[in-house]
């Protein structure tokens, strides 16, 4: 009984011995390759690595819950930054296809959040007016999302390389894992989910203070990536028109930026994967420091 526990706990020492030295070297360099592709597949990246985009030009559709109408943009996109647009929005009280509800001193509005609890604004009878503004080359409009995005993923490239190979007890690799899965769903999570602000933030923002002519001082617009598409939304602030609550209305436009769509998929992939190593390690990790003649079948864990 005895000899047979012993024969278990040497094969398993020897597979272990195997993870670390064979295959965690082998997944990290396939794990490195890949986020290697992952970082070129950026445009905004600085280094070797980087993708050298020409400007593009997109025209913004309205998305569904938006009156046609009401918001119109053309812009041009350099890698992280909009060089240059045109934007045509519909202002004024009441109309429909406007997206209402209270700001709640501001805190409900956010580049991701595209409105507030409230639904449609109905037909109403308040005037409404066509203003038009727009991002010059000489004030551009940087997609910060794009480039932490990217910092994020060369931050977990870097943690990689940075590994000399050689082989680390299951607590060192597993720790080394972690910071590398933490940088990458950051990475994916900057593209997915994008940071809120409120209306008084938007409408302070060097950004907003530099388009040209500038728009009315209730009105704050901004630019972010969501998923797989850079989307415009512009927010308007006012007060209710049966209570002295403060309300603001949003009106969205959105365009499809194509490098995106795999840039997130190998991020995720990369996610995947290292999710796939950690857990191969972290199965000796109950038998950290063991040897065969330390322990036996079942006291393992000693």
């Amino acid at each position: 009984m005895v000899d047979h526990e012993r024969s278990e706990l040497y094969v398993l020492y020897h597979e272990y011995e195997w993870v670390l030295t064979e295959e965690l070297p082998r997944a990290y360099s396939q794990l490195s390759y890949l986020l290697e592709n992952c970082v070129r597949l950026f445009p905004s990246c600085d280094g070797n690595h980087a993708t050298v985009v020409k400007p593009d030009k997109f025209i913004m559709a309205a998305t569904p819950h938006t009156t046609h109408d009401h918001v119109k943009a053309v812009v041009t996109v350099a890698g992280d930054t909009i060089t240059q647009a045109d934007i045509n929005v519909r202002v004024g009280g009441g109309e429909h296809g406007k997206r209402s509800g209270g700001a709640g001193g501001g805190s409900g509005s956010g580049v991701g959040g595209g409105g507030g609890a409230g639904g449609s604004g109905g037909g109403g009878s308040g005037s409404s007016a066509m203003q038009r503004t727009s991002v010059t080359p000489d004030a551009p409009w940087r997609l910060q999302q794009v480039q932490d995005a990217c910092n994020y993923l060369k931050q977990a490239l870097l943690l990689l390389q940075n590994n000399d190979g050689s082989p680390k007890a299951t607590g060192g690799s597993l720790a080394e894992l972690a910071k590398v899965s933490s940088a990458l769903q950051s990475s994916r999570q900057c593209l997915l989910v994008p940071r809120r602000k409120t209306i008084e933030e938007l409408l302070a923002s060097a950004n907003m203070k530099a388009l040209s002519p500038p728009l009315t001082q209730d009105t704050a617009l901004s630019f972010y990536i969501q998923a797989h598409k850079l989307v415009l939304a512009v927010y308007q602030v006012g007060c209710s028109s049966n209570s002295n609550s403060v309300k603001f209305e949003s009106v969205q436009a959105e365009c499809a930026l194509p490098w995106l769509s795999p840039a997130l998929g190998a991020l995720t992939v990369a996610l995947l994967m290292s999710y796939t190593i950690r857990d191969k390690i972290s199965v000796f990790a109950q038998y950290k420091d063991f040897t065969p003649d330390s322990c036996s079948v079942s006291t393992v864990s000693c």
